[in-house]
């Protein structure tokens, strides 16, 4: 029969925007009755720990997926290059030097649906896969906010 939703492409979303997912199958048993059958849905790849997985469900939000290259300088006039504004200690940042966005504009996450049925009829399983797709578009605002927060902590 049919996973829902139709895949491959369950979202497109962009950094701090959340989302959240029900995957279900149906299938018919061997008396033609619909049923639905046990959801499974697993990462290809590594998630960020703000995606959550639970059984046949996905949700949370992507965040930091793009790094950029930072460069600032310290109250003890030290020059560090970071890769995220989260790695600056902002109890010595003097000064936002550089700011270098990631040139990336898209990152595609892998996921896959396993759906299971046993027919208590037949004891025959069926097992049908469905590989879908989150895009995640950088759309640099994360940055923008965080660069202009940054500078305005500067002393």
């Amino acid at each position: 029969m049919a996973f829902t939703p139709v895949g491959p492409l369950l979202d497109t979303v962009t950094e701090n925007f959340a989302f959240s997912h029900v995957i279900s199958y149906t299938g018919v048993d061997s008396l033609g009755t619909p049923v639905s059958y046990n959801v499974t849905l697993t990462a290809n790849e590594p998630n960020p720990n703000t995606i959550i997985i639970n059984a046949n469900a996905i949700s949370g939000y992507y965040y930091g997926q793009f790094p950029a290259t930072i460069q600032y300088l310290t109250t003890d006039n030290q020059y560090v290059i970071v890769n995220s504004f989260n790695q600056i200690d902002v109890s010595k940042l003097r000064e936002v030097i550089y700011y270098k966005a990631s040139m990336v504009t898209s990152k595609t996450y892998n996921y896959t649906a396993v759906a299971t049925y046993t027919d208590p009829t037949t004891l025959v399983t069926d097992t049908q896969t469905q590989v879908y797709q989150i895009v995640l578009m950088n759309d640099w605002s994360s940055g923008i906010t965080s660069l202009k927060s940054y500078v305005g902590l500067t002393v």
